[in-house]
């Protein structure tokens, strides 16, 4: 298991450039503003540790998973566990 953040984003900016009526590659997020957002909520001390986390989830597999991440993911992106981790 691992996270596919690729899809998570695209998806992420697909619906938020509709919502907006924009186009969907203006105002995308990327995974440095995922890893910039969990350091402001506290689950890491700085943005460099949190994108090698990221790094490291999205390879695979994810053994050891951030319960804290796993939870700022599901309502950052509105998905359960089971959709945003993938084979």
């Amino acid at each position: 298991m691992r996270i596919n953040l690729n899809k998570l984003i695209h998806e992420y900016n697909q619906e938020r450039g509709k919502a907006r009526g924009l186009d969907p590659i203006s105002e995308c997020l990327t995974k440095a503003d995922i890893a910039r957002e969990a350091t402001e909520k506290g689950i890491y001390k700085n943005p460099a540790s949190a994108r090698v986390s990221l790094q490291i989830y999205e390879k695979g597999p994810v053994v050891n998973m951030n319960t804290r991440l796993m939870d700022y993911l599901k309502e950052k992106f509105g998905k359960s566990t089971d959709e945003i981790l993938t084979d």
